[in-house]
């Protein structure tokens, strides 16, 4: 079931954009093209922004309720919705108001869950009737993350990202989330990045009925590049584990400033959530379904 839920409007359509974290991320080579091959094992999570659309008769109207997130042609949903306009040919417009509860520079692809559930969204308002396989061809223009939130909450994605194959997890439980609060540029992450050729078979989480087996398999080689990056996130980790709030197998998600760690019921992630937000380095966290859950 795709991880992003409607309700009706009167004009248009009521729309929810989850949020991910990577249990698996690996960066295998630098591209011609500039992007990296990535091979990543992503779940999506309960942490999800909302958007209002509607159809209007031209132009593209974005507000944002966070005002630090820019409203111009640079938003992934301005982008999303100009993109499918001009590829449908089509003389309409739109609005969109966006929610935000997915922290920015999260590396939770709170961005590119927008933009996909724009394009979801428009496809339906416009009534054009694209599949998600020619969805997801617009959505690989956006962004390399946007693909994967057009399909079910799991997948392992290849290419630079745009290479989807969804995978069924055995395991659902939740997720306790911890954030810096620092907003780091995806792009300079992969720009200090070392790629390393790796052969992990990623399937072999999805397999594990517990979150203790899944554990040891929670790998992300981008991690110590945020590290050197952005040195408070390396702090935040380094202070939880020191105190017995974290386990040693607390990890990064993408290129972001939010650490997670899984638990198979809520009351363990609250009891880590409540034990962690005692640590001065903790700027916001929370505690989430895996994978999401459709409401």
């Amino acid at each position: 079931m795709v991880p992003i839920t409607f309700g009706k409007l009167q004009r248009g359509l009521n729309i929810r954009s989850p949020g991910k974290i990577n249990l698996s991320l690996q960066v295998l080579r630098k591209r011609n093209d500039g992007f990296h091959d990535i091979r990543s094992l992503m779940v999506s999570v309960g942490l999800e922004d909302e958007l209002t659309v509607e159809a209007t008769d031209a132009g593209i109207e974005l507000t944002c309720d966070d005002a630090s997130v820019p409203c111009d042609a640079s938003n992934l949903v301005h982008r999303a919705a100009d993109t499918l306009m001009r590829r449908a040919g089509i003389k309409r417009g739109c609005r969109v108001h966006l929610s935000k509860c997915i922290p920015v520079g999260a590396g939770m692809g709170g961005g590119s869950s927008n933009a996909a559930a724009t394009l979801i969204a428009l496809n339906r308002v416009w009534r054009l009737g694209w599949n998600r396989s020619r969805l997801a061809e617009v959505g690989a223009e956006l962004g390399s993350d946007v693909p994967f939130f057009l399909w079910p909450s799991g997948a392992i994605a290849s290419g630079h990202g745009e290479i989807i194959e969804p995978v069924k997890m055995n395991w659902r439980g939740y997720a306790a989330l911890v954030s810096s609060g620092d907003h780091v540029s995806t792009p300079e992450v992969y720009k200090e990045c070392k790629p390393v050729e790796r052969t992990d078979d990623l399937r072999v989480i999805t397999h594990c009925k517990l979150a203790k087996d899944i554990a040891p398999y929670l790998h992300n080689e981008l991690e110590q590049t945020v590290f050197k990056v952005a040195p408070n996130i390396k702090a935040m980790r380094d202070a939880l584990i020191e105190s017995n709030f974290a386990t040693e197998h607390i990890r990064v998600t993408g290129a972001g400033s939010v650490l997670f760690e899984l638990f198979d019921d809520r009351q363990s992630a609250e009891s880590f959530a409540a034990r962690a937000q005692d640590c001065r380095l903790v700027h916001a966290f929370w505690v989430v379904p895996v994978p999401a859950q459709p409401s």
